[in-house]
């Protein structure tokens, strides 16, 4: 029982979570109402951190932007794709972004979000560069399809797809 694993204080907060998304119409899938809850009090109730502490705690490099130049920069940029995605962090909606503008957008805005600590390792997130309700944007390079890709969701469940963009191209 869930219970079991959690204070009563967590379980207070995980079970107001937890109504307001039922209140909202979001559903629970087969046996997964336990799991499910950890996840979300881990993400939206539990402790913080953000992708910026995370790739430094797998030990990659993130460079400033200004220091790099463009070689240095793609290099800087693939390290950073490739450490997300070993967090099973994914990046989408990015080829609006010449390299630089996506390395700058990632270093001072989108690693430094703060974001609840997942332990789930089948837990993942996708970040969509174009944000909430914005349409494609004309291309300036062919990376999305190159880019490291999340698993697939198991049948019959969602997947998860957070913004993490803003309108400002």
């Amino acid at each position: 029982m869930v219970r079991d694993r959690i204070s009563a204080a967590r379980a207070r907060e995980v079970a107001r979570k937890v109504h307001e998304l039922t209140a909202c119409g979001m559903q629970f899938y087969g046996g997964i109402l336990p799991e499910f809850i950890d996840a979300l009090y881990d993400y939206h109730i539990g402790p913080r951190t953000t992708d910026l502490a995370e790739l430094a705690r797998i030990g990659v490099p993130v460079p400033p932007p200004e220091t790099l130049d463009d070689a240095g920069l793609r290099a800087a940029l693939q390290r950073v794709i490739h450490g997300l995605a070993s967090l099973n962090v994914f990046l989408a909606s990015t080829d609006h972004l010449t390299d630089r503008a996506l390395y700058e957008r990632l270093v001072h805005q989108v690693l430094r979000e703060p974001r609840g600590i997942v332990r789930d390792a089948g837990a993942w997130c996708v970040i969509d560069l174009l944000g909430p309700g914005q349409t494609g944007r004309p291309a300036v390079v062919q990376r999305d399809t190159t880019l490291p890709q999340p698993p697939a969701s198991p049948p019959g469940l969602p997947s998860a797809h957070f913004g993490g963009g803003t309108n400002d191209g």
